[in-house]
């Protein structure tokens, strides 16, 4: 337990690599014969994420290894009806978010949308990066100008996020489609926000850990 405590970063980094990986073991069950088994591990994500299909990526599938898909494209193909049977009509029809998993022909949606995974792949980028960095140097980031970039870094997914929210709620019409359909908007907004928590959690975790060591030293 103290072990632990003394390296809450590691763990933190540990259990970070283990989600975001698990979010690849729903398709690749799914995939590779163990559909029912697939469907469970992506079903545990749903509470984490709103896996919409237009704005998550599609693995293992014929028509390509990684695959993104706008709803019109998969309605094409006839792998998701025309009407959406899976929410209230009040919330939105053109919403096709937890139920469908892909098949074959499309790949398997993995369990994370794009935005999180971009998040989540930066988060433990970073987390990776630092960590080696202090237990090399033993230097914290500078003070300086940390807190003006998390801000910074972190900012433009809230503010397009909040902004995606709105415009979807009050049916802004004249927003262009473009722009909720863009994946690299989600990729780089979700990439930024992940370095800047990363930023604010992990040296925040060592430097509590060396204080709390610290105090126990000086007694």
């Amino acid at each position: 337990m103290e072990l632990l405590r003394k390296y809450s970063a590691e763990g933190m980094l540990i259990f970070l690599c283990i989600y975001l990986l698990g979010a690849f073991t729903g398709p690749l069950l799914q995939k590779f014969g163990h559909p029912e088994l697939g469907q469970k591990v992506t079903a545990i994500y749903r509470v984490f994420c709103h896996q919409r299909v237009e704005r998550s990526m599609f693995i293992l599938g014929q028509e390509g290894f990684i695959r993104f898909y706008s709803l019109d494209e998969l309605e094409a193909k006839g792998v998701i009806p025309a009407e959406n049977p899976y929410v209230p009509k009040a919330l939105s029809t053109s919403i096709y978010g937890h139920p469908y998993v892909g098949n074959d022909q499309v790949g398997y949606k993995v369990a994370l949308c794009i935005r999180d995974l971009a998040i989540y792949v930066a988060l433990v980028a970073f987390g990776l990066i630092y960590i080696l960095k202090y237990r090399i140097s033993g230097k914290d980031l500078p003070y300086t100008f940390k807190w003006g970039l998390i801000l910074a870094l972190m900012l433009p997914m809230m503010l397009d996020g909040g902004f995606q929210l709105i415009a979807e709620i009050f049916d802004l019409s004249w927003v262009p489609d473009a722009y909720f359909a863009s994946i690299w908007k989600r990729i780089i907004t979700g990439g930024l926000f992940g370095v800047g928590f990363g930023m604010l959690i992990f040296p925040n975790l060592i430097s509590s850990n060396n204080m709390l060591y610290n105090k126990q030293e000086d007694r």
